[in-house]
């Protein structure tokens, strides 16, 4: 039995996961909520969890054809974004600020919907490691954020869910510059240089153009990407390019249209959670401040006070 998109088994891992984890978070929801401690217990457990779901890839190499010995290396490797959030997200959310939790919620929502959705191990099968591993990394590195928001260890704020697509995009240029060192160091191998930035090679995250499978969208991202980002400048021998040729700036390409795409799909997500905000920011148009932080010790104010911190200082 294999895993084959839209199929049997594919629903029944998308439906299964999901499951668990929506009766966990609503667990979550009813007994760690205000309970700072065991909730950033459970929510470190998972994340360390997911961490380790990635690296414990290599143990079990036999989905990984297309490499054996030390180029399997490069599966551990910060080499897309869902990699790099599994390997990250323990620090940030330890160590990270508000910003760096703001894109924990934001693109650990969209890769698991992207990643379970279209999942790059189709083909696998169904009951073998890499299949489980997949689909319990993507849905932690999804709910987890959630659960810290429910749980009351972090707060969205609509007003600032734009800030994430310019730490993705940094993410990105992390991604690209695995790339160039994974090739440079042989642990990919690629038949000439141009290849690397093929776009309808490995292209993971899109670096290097919009992917083959998108070609539907192609009016799209050539409507909001200036021709000079999707031509080649001058002459590059070295990429058999010529001037004004079809080539994708790597990462450059992405800003507009990702801006817009991102833009979107974050601020609706930051509505999930901040709805009542944004609509009172939009009632007083946009004047007044939030205040951020409430004093526990203040008497008159009660603990739904202190969780509800819409108030506004004129």
């Amino acid at each position: 039995m294999r895993l084959e998109l839209f199929k049997l088994w594919h629903f029944v891992f998308l439906g299964g996961v999901t499951a668990f984890f929506v009766v966990f978070t609503i667990f979550c929801a009813i007994f760690l909520r205000n309970k700072k401690r065991a909730s950033k217990i459970v929510v470190l457990v998972l994340l360390l969890t997911a961490t380790a779901l990635h690296f414990l890839r290599l143990a079990f190499p036999s989905s990984m054809a297309d490499a054996s010995g030390v180029r399997l290396i490069h599966y551990i490797t910060p080499e897309s974004i869902c990699a790099f959030n599994a390997i990250v997200f323990p620090f940030f959310f330890l160590f990270g600020g508000r910003r760096l939790k703001d894109y924990m919620f934001y693109v650990g929502v969209f890769t698991c919907v992207v990643s379970v959705i279209y999942p790059t191990i189709i083909g696998n099968k169904a009951m073998e490691f890499d299949t489980w591993r997949f689909f319990l990394m993507h849905e932690i590195l999804a709910f987890v954020p959630i659960i810290m928001i429910i749980t009351g260890q972090h707060k969205i704020d609509w007003r600032w869910s734009w800030v994430s697509i310019y730490i993705l995009l940094g993410v990105i240029t992390i991604i690209f510059a695995n790339e160039v060192m994974l090739a440079a160091t042989g642990l990919i191998v690629h038949e000439d240089f141009a290849e690397i930035f093929e776009r309808n090679g490995r292209n993971i995250a899109m670096i290097f153009g919009p992917a083959k499978e998108l070609e539907g969208l192609m009016w799209f991202f050539n409507a909001l990407t200036p021709p000079f980002f999707r031509t080649a400048p001058v002459d590059v021998p070295i990429m058999d390019l010529a001037k004004g040729d079809v080539f994708w700036w790597p990462i450059v390409w992405v800003i507009i249209p990702g801006t817009v795409l991102f833009g979107v799909f974050f601020f609706a997500l930051s509505l999930l959670f901040d709805f009542k905000g944004f609509w009172r920011d939009i009632a007083r148009g946009g004047k007044g401040k939030r205040l951020t932080h409430i004093k526990k010790h203040a008497q008159k104010i009660t603990q739904s006070d202190i969780d509800e911190t819409w108030e506004y200082i004129p």
